[in-house]
């Protein structure tokens, strides 16, 4: 009777519908096997359907790929235009604070000095007037006469022996130096104090 009784459960889990799309070509006879397996036919829809879903994806992305680098290369060329067109009119402002000098200077040229006095308060005039249009710019003179000689603002060219100065200190300017901002333009040339 146990055999009876085992040849029934093994037929009741046989498989009964081999009809079904996912069951075709398969000899399986356990009914786990097929219950929880779609139709092929629903798969392979189901593979098209995320396949469509994937590709419109990739093609939104690579869209939007495109879109980002044409708008990429356009501010690319737009900065470069504009970093040219700074470069060319870069001494404008420069130049054209510079205009009042040259009308200081052409009067100066064409006044009438009957003394040499009156031709050095000319070129004083001239110069202040320059140096206050470099000074809007940031330029500055380096201090040196009279200071501590600092290897960053001074270049010494010669030592002397001076007793009215301490040790390492610029006795004479022999050439201004310049700075614009914190940027050395130019050291100044001097002499430093070197006792005994």
């Amino acid at each position: 009777m146990e055999d009876n009784k085992s040849i029934n459960d093994e037929n009741e889990k046989k498989c009964d519908h081999k009809e079904k799309e996912c069951c075709k070509n398969k000899n399986h006879l356990d009914k786990k096997d097929c219950q929880n397996k779609e139709p092929l036919e629903k798969k392979d829809c189901k593979k098209d359907e995320k396949i469509n879903s994937l590709q419109k994806e990739k093609d939104e992305l690579n869209d939007k790929f495109m879109r980002l680098n044409a708008e990429f290369v356009n501010f690319k060329n737009r900065l470069e235009k504009e970093k040219i067109e700074l470069l060319k009119y870069a001494s404008f402002t420069t130049l054209e604070s510079l205009l009042p000098f040259l009308d200081t200077f052409d009067s100066a040229i064409k006044c009438d000095h009957k003394s040499l006095e009156e031709c050095k308060k000319g070129f004083k005039l001239v110069y202040d007037s320059l140096f206050d249009i470099l000074k809007k710019e940031g330029l500055e003179v380096i201090k040196a006469e009279g200071e501590k000689f600092n290897p960053e603002f001074h270049e010494a060219v010669g030592f002397d022996k001076n007793d009215k100065f301490d040790n390492d200190i610029c006795t004479v300017e022999l050439q201004k130096g310049y700075k614009l901002k914190d940027k050395i333009l130019r050291h100044s040339m001097v002499k430093v104090n070197k006792k005994g």
